[in-house]
């Protein structure tokens, strides 16, 4: 859960980054009269707002990933309910769980 935030975290830090990006090469396109750097400037922002859309898509995706206590819950029940069951259907890490709730 705390790697999630600081991940969170840091591409709120980055997103910030761009922003500002955005808006210092924003402010150089009004002020200069140069068709070339009016050009490349013009450039660079449409690459600063794809990857300003990517992190969006990022921090969006991070904060979709929670799971309300009901769900958590009920996965918990079912597991205990009859861990021989999740024994026999279980994948390794399924198993791996049941063994260390049976032996230790």
């Amino acid at each position: 859960m705390e790697q999630r935030n600081i991940n969170l975290y840091t591409l709120q830090q980055e997103l910030l980054k761009i922003e500002k990006q955005i808006n210092a090469s924003t402010s150089r396109f009004i002020e200069t009269t140069s068709q070339v750097i009016q050009r490349a400037l013009e450039k660079k922002i449409e690459e600063l707002e794809e990857q300003k859309l990517q992190i969006l898509q990022s921090i969006e995706l991070h904060s979709n990933n929670k799971i309300d206590f009901e769900t958590a819950l009920m996965a918990v029940l079912s597991f205990m309910e009859n861990p021989y069951k999740t024994w026999v259907n279980g994948d390794l890490k399924q198993k791996k769980l049941v063994q260390r709730l049976v032996f230790i």
